[in-house]
């Protein structure tokens, strides 16, 4: 099902299987509680399918709203990647969990 959504929100998107970083996305604008728009929704689904690789993230919901539940799975990962922990999703964040979702769907 996770997949399936994920697909759904790629072919929306027309993005490729594989997220890449963006560095001209979040040069200036972060995403942060409250933000609605398709890429938060596609940052749920990467932080729905990386629960199986980082323990510490807790169930993620897939509603495209930047809700309280998917700031602490990015403060988590902040804490993992040792930047500051914010909760919000800014240039340097980004990247890394692009890189670390890209890792994951490698694995399979």
């Amino acid at each position: 099902a996770l997949r399936d959504d994920y697909n759904k929100a790629v072919a929306a998107a027309s993005l490729s299987r594989a997220i890449y970083p963006f560095e001209y996305q979040f040069r200036e604008k972060t995403l942060s509680r409250g933000d609605q728009t398709p890429l938060v929704y596609i940052i749920q689904a990467m932080l729905a399918e990386l629960i199986s690789v980082y323990t510490i993230l807790s169930e993620q919901g897939i509603s495209g709203v930047y809700d309280e539940e998917t700031a602490e799975n990015v403060k988590k990962l902040q804490q993992v990647w040792q930047l500051p922990q914010s909760g919000n999703i800014d240039r340097e964040t980004w990247n890394n969990l692009a890189d670390a979702y890209n890792k994951n769907i490698n694995r399979e």
